[in-house]
């Protein structure tokens, strides 16, 4: 589970969540300090708190950043509290072969582009999640081909009768799917 906030400054306890005080990370039982608060960093174009891992994402616009050729800035906060930061290009991101990260960029970028209607990132972290939950010792650097999940995704929509929601996927899903093989 994710909890993401788009350009603001989200906080939430983990005991307001619910009685899941755990979850499988690792293959084996991982127990959350029900009482932890934890935060979303401000002022970012996105943020997300992984609540399995407890790593925190903020997605930024880098002062390297233009409109013909925009990049991101990460800023991942371990569990551990350790800090790491990631510059992503978002031009060279491919969907067939990015990170969580990568893909949570792209994402941001195209929900402040305008390009995507739903919160930016929603697309990709569920994506993400179903795929954590099949093998857990995927990460958010690790690269992998989020087309298949999401082609998948959209269909599940089409199926359940969720029109406006498989609606909103497709079109998402032409523009993952499109994203660098044509002007930007």
């Amino acid at each position: 589970m994710s909890i993401s906030g788009v350009g603001n400054n989200y906080s939430f306890n983990a005991a307001n969540i619910g009685n899941n005080s755990s979850s499988r990370v690792s293959g084996e039982q991982k127990k959350f300090n029900m009482d932890k608060e934890y935060k979303l960093q401000a002022n970012s174009v996105l943020s997300t708190v992984r609540i399995e891992t407890g790593e925190s994402i903020g997605i930024f616009y880098d002062e390297t950043s233009t409109k013909s050729n925009p990049v991101m800035l990460a800023k991942i906060i371990d569990a551990d509290g350790s800090e790491n930061e990631m510059k992503i290009n978002i031009n060279d991101v491919n969907p067939s072969d990015a990170s969580y990260v990568e893909m949570l960029a792209l994402s941001a970028h195209l929900k402040t582009e305008g390009k995507i209607e739903g919160p930016a990132g929603a697309f990709a972290t569920m994506v993400f999640n179903a795929r954590v939950k099949e093998a857990n010792e995927r990460n958010i650097y690790a690269k992998e081909d989020f087309m298949p999940a999401m082609k998948e995704m959209v269909n599940d929509a089409l199926k359940d009768g969720r029109m406006d929601t498989y609606l909103r996927y497709l079109k998402e899903l032409d523009i993952y799917s499109n994203w660098g093989k044509k002007s930007n």
